[in-house]
């Protein structure tokens, strides 16, 4: 807006909000804004002003003033009454004056503060994406209430009424938001260094060549040409339903780690970094172990593989695809690979939970950019499941295969203990 009225000639002295600016003609307060709107709009004459695009009104330095300012005015306020409730309001705003005199009527300790500031906008905008509200529904009055968030006069009315907003709570708003600001700054500083498109898919490759899972995919492709069945469209099918379940659960790890680390329970959040951390730096020692096991082809000495319980029922169920015939295999073929993949993720998924949790590290907010992450990240797991599917069809031979992979266990394992390795540093630093 400044710049704009800097554009104009004007300064925010000069006008009253809200302001209507048609060309190079601006109307300032509601009730000029009343009298003159009709003439303006149907004076076709005016040509709208050449601006810059609107995201770059203000360049990320200044941005990070506005946000440094906000989180200093957090500070001294936690540090003077950090019992306040924070009320965000606007200008000529009725409703954003009822909320202020029902709290004062209820007696509940608050700041006002008010939005056309950049410095609380920029705040404001900052925590409302930490919090996840669709852009769409933010609205004034906003009140933050300890670790709660009233959107709208009726709701903070509600919650007086309903007594989830009182007098006596000693809630310490402050401390809530300057951990919410401190989470959503770090992730949006650390989305900067998000892994590209290739990083993303290179970690589903290693994900999709875990020897447990080809294994079960190398069983179902055996029992399929043992039963005289095709393996293409049959095996196309399961790995669908291997996409979904890893599509599923990737989301699921990444909101159940956004939630562990953000609001009340971000105190919680260095002790599960830390904890993490050293999980997988125990997991990049065994998969190291497997690795030399592997290269010196004792086999029965690999540890990180689906406990004999997981194996013998997932090997129960692969075995009755094999009866299956007609418009019953195609369907249960879709089970099956949402079955078995929810199955190996005890093994195989070890490293995909940690490369979720390492991108949740980056990204606390399910945006668009996250769920493309996603696709790309199940995309690579399913290149080495697609290629065996597809040498299966072309060659016919499963054994050939399976020795190939024996052969190279070793450098799998090997690229998995490394990758924990490299979580288990990501998450310490």
């Amino acid at each position: 807006m400044d710049r704009i009225l800097q554009k104009i000639g004007l300064a925010r002295k000069d006008v009253t909000l809200p302001i209507l600016i048609a060309g190079s003609k601006v109307i300032s307060g509601y009730d000029a804004i009343r009298s003159e709107i009709r003439d303006v709009m149907s004076d076709t004459s005016w040509q709208s002003m050449a601006l810059e695009n609107s995201a770059s009104l203000e360049g990320p330095e200044k941005e990070a003033d506005f946000l440094l300012s906000f989180r200093k005015r957090l500070e001294t306020l936690n540090q003077a009454a950090p019992e306040q409730a924070i009320l965000i309001v606007t200008t000529a705003c009725t409703d954003c004056e009822e909320a202020e005199k029902m709290l004062g009527k209820a007696k509940v300790p608050f700041t006002a503060w008010n939005v056309t500031d950049p410095e609380i906008y920029a705040g404001y905008q900052l925590l409302m994406q930490k919090r996840e509200i669709d852009e769409r529904n933010w609205k004034v009055p906003c009140l933050f209430y300890g670790n709660d968030l009233y959107l709208g006069a009726r709701k903070i009315q509600a919650a007086i009424a309903d007594g989830s907003i009182t007098a006596n709570d000693s809630v310490k708003t402050t401390a809530f938001l300057l951990s919410d600001l401190s989470a959503a700054s770090a992730s949006e500083n650390r989305a900067l260094s998000s892994p590209k498109w290739y990083q993303l898919l290179g970690e589903g490759v290693v994900v999709g060549l875990n020897p447990c899972s080809l294994s079960m995919l190398l069983m179902v492709l055996s029992v399929l040409a043992s039963s005289g069945k095709k393996a293409g469209r049959t095996g196309f099918l399961f790995l669908v339903g291997k996409a979904a379940a890893y599509f599923g659960i990737g989301l699921a790890v990444f909101r159940a780690y956004g939630f562990l680390t953000s609001g009340a329970l971000g105190e919680t959040r260095q002790f599960l970094r830390t904890a993490l951390a050293a999980v997988f730096g125990v997991l990049a020692i065994l998969y190291l172990l497997d690795a030399y096991h592997a290269y010196r082809m004792e086999f029965g000495k690999i540890r990180m593989q689906l406990p004999a319980k997981f194996r013998r029922a997932e090997h129960h169920a692969i075995q009755k695809i094999g009866s299956l015939s007609g418009a019953m295999l195609y369907p249960a073929a879709l089970l099956l690979g949402i079955l078995i993949s929810v199955g190996e993720f005890f093994c195989a998924g070890q490293l995909y939970a940690a490369s979720i949790i390492s991108m949740a590290e980056t990204q606390s907010i399910l945006r668009s950019n996250v769920i493309a992450s996603f696709i790309l990240f199940t995309a690579g797991i399913l290149i080495p499941s697609a290629a065996l599917v597809i040498a299966a069809s072309v060659t016919g031979s499963i054994e050939r295969i399976a020795g190939f992979m024996a052969r190279h266990e070793a450098w799998i394992k090997t690229a998995s203990g490394a990758l924990f390795l490299i979580f288990a540093v990501i998450l310490v630093v």
